[in-house]
């Protein structure tokens, strides 16, 4: 079961590739793409920009409209990123997460017994003893 946020057709030129302006004061890029992976375009916009709460994706322009939620299955919500365009580039930002996750955490670079003496020579004499590289 999937609760999706159904946006109105742009005014303009019809399309059903329409987002929600998201205001903050930072940029979350998390919640972007957790935004995106439901099945929401959203743009981050601050509250002192004038425009409407929805943007087209194709046409570029704002607008206002009412927000419904429903929920749907998974087949509905399948049928539902199909409609909307975001399946290709869904997938794509699912399985770039996943490859992601499954990386083996890159070793450290160990630390010489050494760095600690050579981070004291440094701070009071101002020398670096590091070897030099030819």
């Amino acid at each position: 079961m999937h609760i999706v946020k159904i946006l109105p057709e742009c005014p303009y030129c019809g399309s059903v590739r329409t987002g929600l302006y998201i205001y903050e004061r930072e940029h979350y890029p998390k919640r972007k793409q957790k935004a995106f992976v439901s099945g929401l375009r959203v743009r981050l916009a601050s509250r002192y920009e004038s425009h409407g709460n929805l943007f087209c994706s194709d046409c570029g322009r704002s607008f206002s409209g009412k927000i419904k939620r429903k929920i749907l299955s998974e087949k509905e919500f399948y049928g539902f990123l199909l409609k909307k365009g975001f399946l290709e580039d869904r997938n794509g930002l699912m399985q770039n997460e996943e490859r992601r996750r499954n990386q083996k955490p890159q070793k450290k670079k160990e630390k010489s017994d050494h760095e600690g003496l050579r981070l004291a020579v440094t701070i009071f004499t101002g020398i670096d003893i590091r070897k030099k590289k030819k």
